[in-house]
């Protein structure tokens, strides 16, 4: 500490810490190696996590991870659930499904721990099938209150989206989301 009661140290030190994994950020994992675009020296030691540039538009930086975490929660089980319209699948066919796309999906350390939580709130059920690759697989199926539970998000999502983008939308000439559609349905409904 120095004579005036503070640690002398730059004032952008009291800025969050870099992470040099993800996981430890935002609770997620992710298989990296040593070659990994993501890992960069932060200039602290610590191999801070940054955006990838250049090869994948898509990349984000550990905040946009946070705010993917936080938005998988809330619709993660609906995306499962409307999987299963297709029909009964086992949990790595599901995988397969999910994990095509990759901001939704990453692991299947997540995937089993949210099939049992559906069964229990009685939005799928299971029964155990034959495989020929195998022992038996157990195959989760869509209940008629999991299907009216999707509905449900289905309903809700576009409008919710929508309201979303607009807050979101840059702010134009003419004032706040001057370049989006009115917010609520009607120009300065300001709920």
């Amino acid at each position: 500490m120095s004579g005036d009661g503070t640690t002398g140290r730059d004032p952008a030190a009291s800025a969050p810490p870099n992470h040099s994994n993800i996981s430890d950020a935002v609770g997620v994992s992710y298989a990296t190696g040593p070659a990994d675009p993501e890992r960069s020296s932060g200039g602290d030691g610590e191999g801070a996590v940054t955006a990838r540039t250049g090869g994948d538009p898509g990349a984000v930086g550990p905040l946009g991870e946070k705010a993917l975490t936080q938005m998988r929660k809330g619709v993660l089980e609906y995306c499962v659930l409307a999987h299963l319209r297709r029909g009964p699948s086992y949990g790595l066919e599901i995988a397969a499904g999910l994990g095509r796309h990759r901001r939704l999906f990453t692991s299947e350390g997540t995937l089993y721990p949210l099939l049992a939580r559906l069964r229990r709130q009685g939005w799928v059920e299971t029964t155990w099938r034959p495989s020929a690759a195998g022992p038996p697989r157990r195959y989760y199926g869509l209940t008629v209150r999991g299907e009216a539970a999707v509905a449900a998000f289905a309903e809700v999502w576009t409008p919710f989206r929508c309201e979303v983008d607009s807050v979101l939308a840059p702010v134009g000439p003419g004032g706040p989301h001057a370049d989006g559609p009115p917010m609520h349905g009607s120009e300065g409904d300001e709920r």
